[in-house]
């Protein structure tokens, strides 16, 4: 996953849009998948883990992720304590589909939303840090 997020932000230096991006993503993907299927794979030491402890592992993880979830349905979440980061970074997201890093949009202030676009591209200011 990590692989193809850096593809992605390198493909759009580049001036590739994401709707592009991602077929080159899946060949490289599908090439590395394929690539390490057809290697030799290492010996595996014969004892392994409990099949027991395995699942009780899995159900403690998936306890402790969901536990907040459900526990603080009702209580206030960041966008109603005012932050908006989700909706800049569903915009921005909106806007790299077809747009790239390299060419952010020129700040028309008839459409406020390329302003946010050019100031946190251009700025190189991240959503949600003070810098």
């Amino acid at each position: 996953m990590m692989l193809a997020a850096v593809l992605g932000v390198q493909l759009s230096r580049l001036g590739m849009g994401a709707s592009a991006a991602i077929y080159l993503i899946t060949v490289v993907g599908a090439g590395l998948g394929a690539w390490s299927a057809l290697l030799k794979p290492r010996s595996l030491p014969t004892r392994s883990i409990p099949r027991t402890a395995f699942v009780f592992a899995c159900l403690v993880t998936l306890l402790l992720a969901l536990y907040p979830l459900l526990y603080l349905h009702n209580g206030p979440t960041t966008v109603s304590l005012g932050n908006n980061d989700p909706a800049a970074y569903a915009a921005i997201a909106r806007f790299l589909e077809l747009g790239s890093i390299r060419r952010p949009p020129v700040c028309n202030v008839s459409r406020p939303l390329t302003c946010m676009f050019h100031e946190v591209i251009v700025s190189n200011q991240r959503p949600g840090t003070f810098c």
